[in-house]
């Protein structure tokens, strides 16, 4: 079950770059944006997540002075959900 803030924030704030299910958009795409749902980003801890939500990396701007820590890690948890799916199962 996913943060429905989470979502919420996701939806205003990383949909353009990130698609809708954290594949990427068009433009993300264009931008080399990962997607969201793949190996190489499930398995960053939450701290490397949320660094990258603040500081931003690449052509990702930093959110740290729009969003505050909450929300940042609400984020992080919806990006989780995101990749729940593709993860292999234990």
């Amino acid at each position: 079950r996913h943060n429905a803030n989470g979502s919420g924030i996701f939806t205003a704030n990383c949909v353009v770059c990130h698609g809708a299910n954290g594949g990427g958009s068009d433009v993300g795409k264009s931008l080399h944006a990962p997607d969201l749902r793949s190996h190489k980003v499930q398995i960053r801890s939450n701290a490397d997540l949320a660094r990258f939500i603040s500081d931003g990396s690449g052509a990702m701007p930093p959110f740290k002075d729009s969003l505050d820590r909450q929300q940042i890690l609400d984020v992080v948890h919806y990006v989780r959900h995101l990749g729940s799916h593709n993860m292999p199962r234990p």
